[in-house]
């Protein structure tokens, strides 16, 4: 009995100490994913139409009506944030999923916002991750143009959980592959990304991998 008595006031003791480490994780996770939404604010995003199947659209290309349209940005060749609109005009309902994914690949937020005309209901939702788990979940609704909400009429269709960017489903081109081939040269590796920030454009990229590549093979002391 007594022994349990102590484990129990380690517990207590401990708790404040684990919750502010959380606070501290989130705070940094806010800090690291609004920083990049500023850096991207003006950056062009890989654009694609899907999800039956998904394919990508050139910049002055419409989705078709009834399709969900994912913007991505890059950094270099590393994906780090996911925006996802979904809408549905028959249920009245539409859908932003923002992903937000460390510099590891793994995804650090996903915040949602679903309004539903037909409920008269705006949900707002925030997930924290690390480590492939869920940190902290904040989740709450409100009337979307005043009144009354009416929840017997949502109709929530949910968002998917990416938990790294390997399981996104977009039809990334072979330049990616291109440049995972890079990794055992740093120095090559790190000029491309710097000439490649934000949007890829994919023609002068695959030409970029087959100089570099080229380089590589003439210069084989920059690599061991």
């Amino acid at each position: 009995m007594r022994r349990a008595l102590c484990w129990l006031c380690l517990a207590v003791l401990e708790l404040p100490a684990l919750l502010m480490g959380r606070s501290k994780q989130i705070e940094a996770i806010d800090r690291d994913c609004d920083s990049l939404h500023e850096l991207f604010r003006e950056a062009t995003p890989l654009r694609f139409s899907g999800p039956s199947p998904w394919m990508e659209l050139d910049e002055e290309q419409r989705a078709d009506p009834g399709y969900a349209v994912a913007l991505v940005y890059t950094a270099g060749p590393r994906i780090r944030w996911v925006l996802l609109q979904l809408a549905d005009d028959v249920d009245r309902w539409t859908e932003n999923v923002d992903y937000c994914f460390s510099d590891d690949g793994t995804i650090a937020r996903r915040t949602r916002q679903f309004d539903s005309r037909q409920a008269n209901t705006e949900l707002n939702e925030v997930i924290y991750y690390a480590g492939h788990r869920v940190l902290k979940e904040k989740v709450h609704h409100r009337p979307l143009n005043g009144g009354r909400e009416d929840n017997s009429k949502i109709d929530d269709p949910g968002a998917p959980v990416y938990w790294t960017v390997n399981e996104l489903p977009f039809p990334f081109p072979d330049l990616w592959e291109g440049v995972a081939t890079l990794e055992g040269c740093p120095e090559l590796r790190g000029s491309i990304e710097a000439g490649m920030m934000g949007r890829w454009i994919l023609q002068a990229g695959r030409e970029s991998i087959a100089r570099a590549n080229a380089e590589r093979k003439m210069r084989p002391q920059f690599c061991s």
